[in-house]
């Protein structure tokens, strides 16, 4: 290694490499030019030419050795400690093209020459620093090759603290740049202040270094702080390639102005030119700076060599090979600094550091040539036999006497710089080191101007009196910052004032004035340091609060200090006042919050389902997580659930802060918000979703486990005894139709036989029992008192299931299709009896069927059935639906309607059903068609097959049996087509049974006349049955309450168009001037064409020719032929003829009570009347009736006439 130090000449002499490094390109290209004053100084030793050009070397090397040779290399840091490490590192490591050096002169930076510091001391390459000036490179044990020639920082230091001490400033705050030179230069005063027990005279500031990018908005922010320190005088302790960044803020926050004494460090330099950033006159007047004394005698030869350089010599083609300038990384051209020209050399350097540089350089001269005369080789000299040599090192250079300390640094006297109103800078003292005492004297020649310029030996008063926030303590006349609750306006006699409540002063000491709490904030007690933010919860929406109001419900404040709550999100309220989280915010009672599937989208409230309590709060997710459904891994991450499951483990309850559902309706573990109402209610006890009542099963709770039957309260086991009964119910069925065979096939006659009444009074019973039942379908929520004898009668309605029907046919779809082949399989067995009967022997002949009986009995099976079959046929249809939007079948309530599988089957079974009874209704109207007909042929085949139809009815009313098969389609229809509207269901069931009773009374269609009573009092009450159910349902709402109130608008509407007719009426009347009720009436008023009373006078005088040829024993027989109805109406005939044609007191016709009300002229037209019948009975009977011949034909004409 000893070898690459040096560099062997022609001739064989050896170079010496000396590296220079600096912010050359960043600080000032004077750095530069002074490099290579230095190196042609020293090599005017050698080369004559030099010397006759710049004169005789400045600084005399005794006793030079001949062999003495330099080579120098200058590198640049740019102020940046990357490049500045990276380029001294080459010079060390000789990676340069170049030996590595043996000494290094530089830096400038502490900040750069610590790490280059640490790094020589590991290669053991001595370095002379010009311009570092940190305390911390004192330390040897850190820095053991370092030393400097501009005094350290800690001398500086004590010139700063006796300035302190010697104008008995009270305080001081410093402005540091946050790096080795600010940061020592600023712990350095501190420690002296410390020492003297005063620390509280000086407080400081740090700015972050910032040599790649300044950031202003910082540097303004800790200007400001700074300022607010309580003394108005600043010491400036910034690194010289920071303030050049610092002083555009130091003018914009008006801190050179009078207000403010400023003190500046060494570093704080000036540089006069037209592209300066700022020159010496841009500082105030009263501005004092600290400068080491940095010329000395000889600085007068230095100052004539460079007024003899130029440009050309420094930054020349020559200068930039020899130098290797154009290696560096940052051009001359490319860095901040003003660029060198022949001007620079015109006058001398004002450069504070370029003396210090000049000398260090000499330093290693002297050291190497006393190194050389000792008879060491230039290869030798390095490493510690170097740094041994540079400790001793004493001259005379440019900045005066140099010599270094133990730890490396020189001793030197600093001076004070004072910006005076008409010289500018000058010399306002000197601090001169005293070496007895380790302290600086101040040796003042004039008073210096301050800054309120003015000379004198004290600060203006002005910077003296405390500023706004201190107040002079009595006893050291010392300005102390309020404290923190406290201020003061500041001046002579300022006091400290206790802030008002509603204000503060904040949590630093010497606060100027107290602030107004700020909305969102809060000062309940006077002297309060801040104020305290409203607590999560409340608010302050004004400044100068003494308390915060609490957030209203339905809002939140999650942070402290807020202004105003923030609202819940759509639908989302809180439950009480206060709230300070957006988990607060939940549904409102009767809402919850839903679980998306999709996980971009956001939750919302929706209402709580049918069926459901939701309390305040409710969430599906907690609901899911409580339940431990499948999804509860997706559920836990966001819904804590675990107290939830704690507490239904503990007490086996569903918690009451979850939702609950409704006795009566189901939900699944696995989507429990989607509601199902239950048929029967009691299977669903509520609660939690999932639970059913009995040990039932399904959705929603519709039915047992496999192999078992309701039994009433619970499920309990299929048995045989169950199966085998079903079996017997089939068989007693079997055998109930032959014999239904053998009682309903009596002759068809105009008279009603004991066994047609009592058939009639059967089948209207039965009949009466379907309807009630199928009332009993409307969807209401019928009370415990009807609900059990409703469920009995639906047994005649095939509605099995409470009778364990599914023990014996299944369940779902297969259970409907053993109901719907109950109908067809019957029929199927009365053909199959039939067929069988034609086998039994002649002996049992009469229990032969025949075609006709048997149709007529297939018949009366379906119309008995009618109600049943279309309840059966339509059940598919009665689908009523659930909260959740599905629907369920009425009767089945496990089969969903509309979805595939069972349903779709009952829906096939359903439309054979139907079809099947439209071919029996298409069958039927076709017999009601071809009666009359038939009847006439004397078809008795026809007659008996169509019994079923006619043998219950009076003749003339044969069609009734068409009509009334009709009525319980009618009556099931809208349970089927309206489920879930039972208002409407009602209302067309009262229609439907209006209806049917009008016509009935209208017709009077039983042969039985009592029957014809019973069967309006049953329509009667079941219309009133029906009337009363409406009891139940609750209160119409929304469009329903709209549509009905619409209905029974258009029904007045009707009743006034009613009254209108009458009205109208009674008005064509008056027109026509026509008797009400005569012969004469308008057909329209008669409703139909009134016979002409020439016609029937006629037909009666026929009658009677008839009457009067005939036998009284057979007319006695025709007329008890004759059906009750006929014979009432021939009596109240003849009793109406004898009172119109004798008088009422010898009427011998009278056989029914008739009121006749007639005037004078009504008795002349009787008596006129009589008369004529005089005249009739004279006439022959051959004359009038030539054609008659069978005295049987009387009782067809009477029956014609009545």
């Amino acid at each position: 290694m000893a070898d690459v130090r040096s560099r062997r000449l022609q001739g064989g002499t050896e170079e010496i490499v000396l590296g220079v490094l600096g912010p050359i390109t960043s600080v000032s290209n004077t750095f530069l030019a002074t490099a290579v004053a230095f190196d042609i100084d020293f090599r005017k030793n050698f080369d004559a030419s030099l010397r006759a050009q710049f004169g005789e070397p400045i600084v005399q090397i005794p006793n030079l050795n001949p062999n003495l040779r330099l080579k120098v290399q200058i590198g640049n840091s740019n102020s940046e400690p990357d490049m500045g490490v990276s380029t001294a590192l080459a010079f060390f490591l000789g990676s340069n093209g170049t030996p590595p050096i043996a000494g290094l002169v530089g830096g400038y930076h502490s900040a750069i020459s610590m790490p280059v510091a640490s790094l020589a001391a590991v290669l053991k390459v001595p370095q002379v620093a010009w311009g570092s000036t940190s305390p911390k490179l004192s330390n040897k044990d850190a820095y053991p090759y370092f030393l400097r020639t501009m005094p350290p920082d800690s001398i500086q230091a004590s010139a700063m603290w006796e300035w302190l001490v010697y104008f008995k400033v009270p305080s001081a705050t410093f402005l540091y740049s946050q790096e080795s030179y600010g940061e020592g230069l600023f712990q350095a005063v501190t420690d002296l202040a410390a020492q003297a027990n005063e620390a509280q005279r000086v407080s400081g500031i740090g700015i972050r270094y910032m040599p790649l990018k300044y950031e202003v908005d910082e540097a303004r922010a800790t200007l400001q702080s700074a300022l607010k320190m309580g003394s108005k005088f600043l010491f400036l302790a910034v690194s010289s390639d920071q303030f050049s960044f610092l002083f555009p803020v130091l003018a914009e926050q008006g801190v050179l102005t009078s207000d403010w004494q400023l003190i500046g460090s060494e570093a704080i330099y000036f540089v006069d030119g037209p592209n300066s950033q700022y020159s010496s006159a841009d500082f105030p007047v009263g501005f004092m700076k600290f400068n080491p004394v940095s010329k000395g005698d000889k600085f007068k030869d230095f100052d004539k060599l460079w007024t003899q350089l130029k440009a050309e010599d420094v930054i020349g083609s020559e200068a930039t090979d020899r130098y290797m300038l154009d290696k560096w990384r940052v051009s001359l051209d490319q860095g901040r600094a003003q660029k060198l020209s022949d001007k620079t050399f015109r006058s001398v350097s004002s450069v504070l550091e370029d003396p210090f540089l000049f000398d260090a350089g000499y330093t290693f001269v002297l050291a190497a040539n006393e190194l050389l005369n000792a008879g060491k080789r230039a290869s030798e000299i390095q490493g510690e036999l170097l740094l041994d040599a540079l400790r001793k090192v004493s001259f005379q250079g440019i900045s005066g006497p140099v010599s270094f300390n133990a730890d490396g640094d020189r001793l030197a006297s600093y001076e004070l710089i004072n910006m005076q109103p008409l010289d500018g800078l000058k010399l306002a003292g000197m601090f001169v080191f005293s070496p007895a005492t380790n302290k600086m004297i101040f040796e003042g020649t004039e008073a210096p101007y301050w800054s309120d310029g003015k000379r004198n030996w004290k600060p203006a008063s002005k910077l003296v009196a405390c500023r706004s926030g201190y107040a002079q303590e009595n006893t050291t006349n010392m300005c102390r910052a309020c404290q923190a609750g406290s201020f003061s306006v500041g001046g002579p006699g300022a006091n400290c004032t206790p802030c008002a409540a509603g204000r503060q002063s904040g949590m630093a000491t010497g606060a100027a004035s107290c602030l107004d709490c700020e909305a969102g904030k809060y000062a309940a007690n006077r002297g309060s340091r801040i104020c305290r933010p409203c607590e999560a919860g409340s608010y302050g929406n004004q400044p100068v609060q003494l308390s915060c109001q609490r957030c209203p419900a339905g809002s939140f404040a999650k942070e402290p200090g807020m202004t105003n709550c923030t609202a819940c999100p759509a639908q989302t309220t809180t439950r009480f006042m206060g709230s300070s989280t957006r988990s607060d915010c939940a549904c409102n009672a009767g809402e919850y919050r839903d679980l998306p599937a999709n996980s971009s989208e956001q939750p919302s409230c929706k209402m709580c389902p049918e069926g459901m309590d939701c309390p305040f709060g409710s969430d599906e997710a907690e609901v899911l997580g409580a339940l431990n459904s499948s999804n509860r891994s997706e559920v836990l991450g966001s819904v804590a659930v675990a107290e939830l499951l704690n507490e239904i483990n503990d007490t086996g309850v569903w918690p009451s802060s979850l939702p609950q559902l409704l006795a009566g309706y189901f939900g699944t573990a696995e989507q429990p918000m989607q509601v199902y109402r239950c048929l029967p209610a009691a299977a669903c006890p509520g609660g939690m979703p999932g639970d059913c009542a009995g040990g039932r099963l399904g959705v929603p709770c519709a039915q047992c486990p496999e192999g078992m039957t309701w039994g009433g309260d619970a499920c309990k086991d299929c048995d045989l005894f169950t199966f085998w009964g079903w079996i017997m119910v089939v068989l007693f069925t079997a055998i109930g139709l032959v014999v239904a065979y053998m009682l309903l096939n009596s002759p068809i006659t105009s008279k009603a036989s004991i066994l047609l009444t009592t058939t009639c009074v059967m089948g209207m019973s039965l009949s009466m029992i379907q309807n009630l039942a199928i009332v009993g379908l409307i969807t209401i929520g019928w009370p415990p008192e009807l609900s059990g004898v409703l469920e009995a009668m639906r047994f005649f309605l095939l509605d099995l299931e409470s009778m364990s029907f599914d023990c014996f046919a299944g369940r779902g779809a297969s259970s409907y299709l053993v109901t719907a082949v109950c109908f067809p399989a019957a029929l199927l067995w009365l053909a199959l009896c039939g067929v069988v009967s034609q086998k039994l022997p002649p002996k049992f002949k009469s229990f032969r069927f025949t075609l006709p009986r048997t149709v007529s009995t297939m018949g009366q099976v379906l119309q008995v059935s009618s109600t049943v079959i279309s309840k059966v046929a339509l059940s598919p249809m009665m689908c009523y639906s659930h909260p959740n939007g599905k629907s369920s079948m009425l009767q089945h309530s496990a089969v969903l309607c509309g979805e595939e599988g069972e349903h779709s089957s009952m829906m096939l079974y359903s439309m054979l059903l139907i079809l099947f009874m439209v071919c029996f209704y298409s069958a039927v109207m076709w017999a009601v068609v071809k009666a009359p007909g038939e009847a006439a042929k004397g078809n008795d085949e026809f007659l008996l097959a169509s019994g079923f139809l006619l043998f219950r009815f009076r003749v003339d009313v044969w069609w009734y049996g068409a009509f009334l098969i009709l009525r319980g389609p009618l009556l099931s229809l809208p349970v089927a087509i309206v489920t879930d509207y039972p208002r409407i269901q009602m209302l067309c069931m009262i229609l439907v049974i209006a209806i049917y009773m009008v016509v009935q009374l209208a017709v009077w269609p039983w042969k039985v006349p009592v029957v014809n009573v019973i069967d309006a009092c049953i329509s009667l009450l079941l219309i009133l049955v029906i009337s009363v159910v409406g009891a139940f349902t609750p209160e119409a709402q929304g469009d329903q309450r709209t549509a009905f109130a619409a209905l029974a608008l258009v029904l007045i509407s009707m009743l006034y168009a009613i009254m209108g007719w009458m009205a109208l009426m009674t008005i064509v009347s008056l027109a026509l001037r026509g008797p009400m009720g005569s012969s004469q009436e308008h057909w329209i008023f008669a409703l139909g064409i009134v016979p002409k009373a020439s016609d029937l006078s006629q037909k009666l005088r026929f009658l009677a020719c008839l009457i009067t040829d005939t036998e009284e024993s057979s007319l006695e027989a025709c007329i008890n032929h004759l059906s009750v109805y006929d014979l009432r109406k021939l009596a109240e005939t003849l009793t109406f003829l004898g009172s119109e044609q004798t008088d009422p007191e010898s009427n011998q016709l009278n056989i029914t009570r008739r009121v006749t009300l007639y005037s004078s002229r009504g008795r002349a037209e009787r008596r006129s009347s009589q008369r004529s019948m005089v005249e009739i009975s004279e006439v022959q009977p051959e004359q009038a009736q030539p054609g008659v011949e069978k005295i049987e034909h009387i009782d067809a004409l009477v029956r014609v006439t009545l």
